[in-house]
């Protein structure tokens, strides 16, 4: 009987991009449409929003489906990474999908692949996985989180009634780019002619890029729907802001920073354009004010206080430490964990946090595209930053700890993989 470790481990055997931040080809999603078509995976029988962006993909998804579960649709998320376990990438009505019916659908997805002669990728047979479930499953609306751009990306392989761009930044541009122009077009792959397009905080010359995309509309932030106040409060903020169709004011939403009051706005104004109504305010306060997504400015320990955050480019790191500046002030001490997966940003990065931490603790992840410590240190001692090494994640987190003391504050980021692990650690 396949089971659901033989499940995981036949994904495992796969290329994954996400452990070695390498494509063995170039990301195609001609091989997941016809492994769906072989499947009789139906999409008229569910609707779907398609989300993109450099930041916020995974905010936006969970914000909006959050609203969608509690008007009574049944609805499918597809996200990645994952924070805390596996299970959050596909989760149905805010619970991870059975695992046996995750062994099963992977099962399908395998033999119907070996069938047609396909070798797929991790993210493609997980896309497959996903896709099906949902179809099996049901689901009235599937919210889906694009991997990487948005053209040729797996997930990429039906027409969404909303296509989401939450913004562009500098993210994969040795991929997408080189300029952000060219990751604006390729973002803007998932706008399809009959797809309501919603664009959340871009420039003028990246939202011309977009526009040009054939559509049945197309919302800007700003302009379509906006923030028009937010006010710090207790474990988030209160914003009042307005839609296409709805204007909401006194909302407390349980997360910190300018962007994620964007994130949720732009999460509502997709929910509407899909329902092609306003929604309940009463849906939209419980919704915000119980809003949760792991690992994103996440306070996990109070005493001392620790944050978990997954920001690991530049875009990210800014709106990071704009939230220290704004929201934790007071401290200390301010020490940031630091371990990064993409290289050629970690420069940026560092840079970046030098601003609002008064102290680095450089260490890696056992991902075989972490940046080593070696690479850390030199741009760091170049830099004239303050900081120590450690061997790993936890060891990081004892020596912050220790250097931030009672009165300090301490922020573990630069990579999702390296959030895992300081979870695991402050957990046992």
């Amino acid at each position: 009987m396949w089971t659901y470790e033989d499940a995981i481990g036949w994904l495992n055997s796969l290329n994954n991009f996400e452990k070695s931040r390498r494509f063995e080809t170039e990301p195609t999603n001609w091989q997941v449409g016809e492994l769906l078509k072989g499947l009789g995976v139906d999409k008229s029988t569910f609707e779907m929003i398609h989300i993109t962006g450099t930041n916020g993909k995974g905010s936006v998804a969970t914000l909006a489906a959050k609203v969608l579960t509690l008007l009574g649709r049944r609805v499918g998320i597809f996200k990645s990474p994952h924070v805390n376990a596996f299970s959050e990438r596909v989760t149905i009505d805010e619970v991870p999908i059975d695992e046996e019916v995750f062994a099963s659908e992977t099962l399908l997805v395998k033999e119907m692949a070996e069938h047609l002669g396909l070798k797929l990728t991790w993210f493609e047979a997980l896309t497959a996985i996903g896709y099906s479930a949902f179809f099996a499953e049901g689901v009235d609306v599937a919210v889906v989180e694009v991997g990487i751009g948005g053209t040729f990306d797996a997930t990429n392989v039906f027409d969404a009634e909303v296509s989401v761009i939450t913004n562009v930044g500098h993210d994969h541009l040795e991929l997408l780019g080189p300029t952000l122009y060219d990751v604006a077009r390729d973002k803007s792959g998932i706008i399809k002619p009959n797809s309501a397009g919603i664009v959340g905080l871009v420039d003028d010359s990246i939202f011309e890029v977009i526009s040009n995309r054939e559509a049945a509309s197309i919302a800007r932030f700003g302009a379509d729907f906006t923030l028009l106040d937010r006010v710090a409060a207790l474990g988030g903020q209160v914003i009042e802001f307005k839609t296409r169709r709805s204007y909401f004011s006194d909302v407390f939403l349980s997360a910190y920073g300018l962007h994620q009051a964007i994130n949720a706005i732009t999460a509502l104004a997709a929910v509407e354009e899909l329902e092609r109504k306003s929604v309940n305010p009463a849906v939209v306060a419980e919704a915000c004010a119980t809003f949760y997504m792991p690992g994103r400015i996440e306070v996990v320990s109070k005493e001392p206080v620790v944050i978990l955050d997954g920001a690991h480019n530049k875009e990210a790191v800014e709106a990071l430490t704009d939230v220290i500046r704004e929201d934790f002030g007071g401290f200390e001490k301010y020490v940031a964990v630091i371990s990064t997966l993409e290289q050629k940003q970690s420069a940026q990065i560092l840079e970046v946090l030098s601003e609002a931490f008064d102290y680095f603790i450089l260490t890696t992840t056992n991902l075989e595209a972490s940046t080593s410590v070696d690479t850390l240190v030199e741009i760091s001692r170049f830099s004239g930053y303050r900081f120590g090494t450690a061997e790993n994640i936890p060891a990081a987190l004892e020596d912050a700890i220790a250097v931030s003391g009672n009165n300090g504050l301490v922020v573990v980021t630069g990579s999702f993989r390296g959030l895992s692990d300081a979870r695991f650690y402050l957990e046992n």
